[in-house]
């Protein structure tokens, strides 16, 4: 957040204060350091190993299992607990995405 004031003024001559307190700048060097961050911005969730962290709050997650040293199947798993404690077969997870929608939903 700023921390001098911003006043918009709008098509009919109005002054409205501005309030930046949910804005984000990211700057980039370059167009294309621009479509990357683009690019991060809006890329499909990433399987996160078990190694690097675990789910911080309860809910339904995307899971790889593992089975005799070979990932074996995906699964759905819920976390109610808040010790951190998983399956020792899973190896990494992932928020489950948004479910389909029709257009016009």
């Amino acid at each position: 957040m700023a921390d001098e004031l911003m006043f918009v003024i709008g098509k009919d001559g109005t002054a409205e204060l501005y309030d930046d307190t949910y804005d984000v700048t990211i700057h980039c060097e370059s167009e294309e350091e621009k479509q990357e961050v683009l690019r991060r911005l809006n890329a499909e969730p990433k399987w996160i190993p078990v190694t690097e962290r675990l789910p911080e709050e309860n809910g339904e997650y995307l899971v790889t299992r593992e089975s005799k040293g070979i990932y074996k199947y995906v699964d759905i798993v819920k976390k109610t607990n808040t010790s951190g404690d998983i399956a020792s077969d899973i190896v990494a997870w992932m928020p489950l995405p948004e479910p389909y929608r029709e257009e016009g939903e």
